[in-house]
């Protein structure tokens, strides 16, 4: 399996903006989500949620995307 995380920054007009995360353990299916505060509070659940995963934290690639890049996701 590889695993993949994401923290992104998303603005929307109508609320629900800010900082998210996702974590894959397969393309397009993500097995966990969320909203965080800030950058590095998104960075810290995800390595949380891959060790409650029993997944190695280091050894997922972990990307930080620009607005705009969440629609990819």
């Amino acid at each position: 399996m590889r695993w993949q995380a994401i923290v992104c920054w998303r603005s929307e007009a109508e609320g629900g903006g800010g900082w998210h995360w996702r974590v894959f353990q397969r393309p397009g299916d993500p097995v966990a989500e969320g909203a965080a505060s800030s950058q590095e509070e998104g960075l810290r659940i995800i390595r949380e949620k891959l060790l409650a995963l029993g997944v190695d934290p280091a050894r997922v690639s972990i990307e930080i995307w620009d607005e705009g890049a969440w629609d990819k996701c």
